[in-house]
Order: C-alpha cells, then structure tokens, then sequence
C-alpha cells in the first residue's frame, strides 16, 4: 500500500513539473533553432564572399556557387516564414480570439475596433508568412520543374513580390473589414 502512495507522491510531483518541462523543451527548440538559422546565414554569407569576391570566371564552378548561395538564402527566408505561420500564427489567432471573447465580442468586431495602424500591423503578421512561403515554394518549384538556372536571387524576389502581395491583400480585407462593420452599424 505504502508502495503505491510513494508512486501516487512521485506522479503528482512529476505533473506539478511538466508544464516547466514543456516550457524549457521550448525554449530549448527555440533556442537551437535560431542558433542554426544564424549558422547556416552565417554559411551564406561565406559562400557569397567566396562566389562573388573574384571576378566572373575565376573558377570553375564560380557561377553554380553564385546561384546556390541566392537559393539558400531563398531557401531561408522561406523556411522562417514557413516558421513563422506554422508557430506564430497559431498562438497569436488563439490570443486575439481570448482578447475578443473578454471584451464580449467575436473576433470580427474586435478586429474591426482596432486602430487603423493597429489593424494593418496585425493583418499584416498574418499574411505576410503566409504568402511569402506560397511566392517562394512556387519559384522553387517552378525552378525545380525547368531544369534551367534561375536568375540570381529568384527567390528572394518571389519573397518580395509576397510582402507586396501581402500588403495589398492586408489593405483589401481592411477595406472589407471597415465595410462589415458600417452594415453592422447601420442595421442596428
């Protein structure tokens, strides 16, 4: 009996734990995962120096070095936006949803009730990841299918183009929202 209590005080003591335990396993993933993202940029930028330190033609195999440090660091910019929306989002969508539910509304209303810039900069956190990993899985598939060589740094301008891409649907579901509640207001 006695043998089973002492089980019982080791179970509780290891539940009251695991929440600092899968805190701290976070915060360990997190931590190596940045370290590795600043190694492999740090990786980059020693291929770009050696690709673009000399002149065009200087060795053999100077032009293939040139567009793999463009795709690897297309190819880290996708990876931290995809990141970004696989992580980030999920936890910002589930602590505006709370926010809403706290003050009595749905997450319509409270995001309409937000400052424009308010509005734009959390619109904006949401669609950017999204639509700069669709821009640059989109180049490297189209890259991947042509067997051709791509121009240095395609990706990192499908990246661009998605942060354009981004803000003009960030302005457009402003519009909308800004709309919705106009109808809301006016029917009530």
């Amino acid at each position: 009996m006695q043998i089973w209590r002492a089980l019982l005080d080791v179970g509780a003591g290891v539940l009251r734990l695991w929440p600092t335990v899968i805190r701290g396993t976070w915060f360990l993933a997190g931590t190596a995962a940045i370290a590795f993202w600043v190694l492999i940029l740090f990786a980059d930028g020693l291929l770009f120096w050696q690709s673009y330190a000399e002149p065009l033609g200087t060795y053999t195999g100077q032009e293939w070095d040139r567009a793999a440090s463009w795709l690897l660091l297309g190819l880290l910019v996708g990876a931290s936006a995809l990141a970004i929306a696989v992580v980030w989002l999920p936890t910002a969508y589930r602590r505006i949803r709370v926010l809403a539910r706290a003050n009595g509304q749905d997450v319509l209303g409270w995001l309409v009730r937000r400052r424009p810039w308010q509005l734009t900069i959390m619109l904006m956190s949401f669609n950017a990841p999204l639509v700069i990993v669709a821009a640059v899985a989109a180049v490297l598939a189209a890259i991947a299918i042509s067997y051709h060589q791509p121009p240095a740094g395609a990706a990192l301008w499908a990246a661009g183009a998605g942060i354009v891409i981004a803000a003009v649907i960030t302005a457009v579901e402003i519009f909308l929202l800004r709309r919705a509640l106009r109808r809301r207001e006016s029917r009530s």
